[in-house]
């Protein structure tokens, strides 16, 4: 017994080395990499102060209110967008089922059509915005070190300055997402530069009842209409009302500067959506209730008063097919400069946007609105 024990921990005492010595090999090769990228900054008339994008976690948007969901589970969502400062796109996808490929994409110029090459041969979103002149802070209610994070953490590492709530990886004993407020509130305090600011919460992460306080448990099984799983329903509702609470805060805090903010999700989960199955994500099963996330912008009045023809191209793009492993192309196109790697026709706001089509999966095996698109509920 204490042979194996032993044996054990050494193996994952190892395991831990290699992992972080694979890191810091990383963000080497992100130094040497970003010397020979040609690119402008921002010019001092096109600079946005705030540009925050939130990344929510197992997130599916038709599981929630402001898209349909029969459950009151975004009421301050719903307030703002009936003011007008909300924007909700309808037709924006992950292109993966699990956070490590997703995110990976998503905050690099790595993409769906060629998955020859890895996502840190790429240019990735953080030394992008650096090199374009915005300030960047990373605020992290994710664990920073574990199987699920590498992607993550190697790019969020690359801010100016980066912060973590917790270091575990424990589901059970995460802390809720408002204890990144304070942070927040420290770091906004005597900022006074373009900001690039990335908030990745734990949302909806498996085991739902663990993610927020018991005030914020409005829905129980009575509540659900579905023939399955009606108490894990509930508690997914529950996450995400309680995000509702989190955003809304995080709105506050930006709402009377030149703000804008973008919220989406890593990827979905089937919540007994195809059936009597708790499938959750996973690439072997995956299916458009994996996939389709919800993308919400808010754009603070000050903002659509800076930036009248940006704020027309966001709302004239609500409707448009995106993917989002390209969303660094897209935010990019917010923050108003040039770089190498960047290609308009993939940003979802801009006038050249061109449709593509929608490969998911970690080989590209689905075609989303050939294959999955039509799929029907299972309950």
């Amino acid at each position: 017994m204490i042979y194996n024990a032993v044996n054990s921990t050494k193996s994952s005492l190892n395991s831990i080395i290699l992992a972080m010595n694979e890191f810091k090999e990383i963000s080497l090769n992100y130094d040497e990499y970003i010397k020979g990228i040609n690119h402008s900054k921002v010019p001092q008339d096109r600079q946005i102060q705030n540009i925050v994008l939130v990344i929510g976690e197992s997130v599916q948007r038709n599981l929630m209110q402001t898209y349909g969901y029969y459950l009151e589970n975004t009421p301050r969502l719903n307030k703002r967008y009936e003011g007008s400062n909300v924007l909700l796109f309808s037709d924006v996808i992950a292109s993966q089922a699990s956070t490590y490929e997703s995110l990976s994409l998503m905050l690099s110029l790595a993409n769906q059509d060629d998955l020859s090459r890895p996502w840190w041969e790429y240019l990735n979103l953080i030394d992008a915005m650096k090199l374009g002149g915005y300030k960047t802070v990373n605020i992290s209610n994710q664990e920073r070190f574990s199987m699920f994070s590498k992607a993550s953490t190697v790019i969020f590492d690359r801010c100016d300055e980066s912060y973590y709530t917790s270091l575990s990886s424990s589901f059970s004993d995460s802390r809720f997402d408002e204890k990144i407020l304070p942070i927040l509130d420290e770091v906004l305090k005597n900022n006074k530069e373009p900001l690039f600011l990335t908030l990745h919460l734990m949302g909806n992460h498996a085991v739902c009842y663990n993610r927020y306080p018991k005030e914020f448990a409005k829905f129980s099984a009575k509540d659900i209409k579905n023939k399955y799983g009606q108490k894990v329903i509930a508690e997914y509702a529950n996450a995400i009302f309680y995000t509702d609470f989190v955003l809304d805060e995080i709105v506050k805090r930006f709402e009377n500067e030149d703000s804008l903010i973008i919220y989406l999700s890593d990827h979905g989960d089937d919540v007994y959506d195809s059936g009597e199955e708790y499938l959750l994500h996973s690439d072997s099963k995956i299916n458009r209730f994996m996939l389709e996330i919800p993308f919400i912008i808010f754009a603070s009045n000050t903002f659509k008063e800076k930036h009248p023809e940006l704020y027309l191209r966001l709302e004239n793009s609500r409707q448009r097919p995106f993917m989002s492993d390209d969303l660094m192309h897209a935010i990019i196109d917010l923050a108003g400069f040039e770089i190498d790697g960047f290609e308009e026709k993939r940003s979802l706001f801009s006038e050249k946007f061109t449709p593509r089509k929608r490969l998911v999966g970690k080989k590209a095996q689905k075609d989303y609105d050939e294959d999955l698109r039509q799929q029907k509920r299972g309950d």
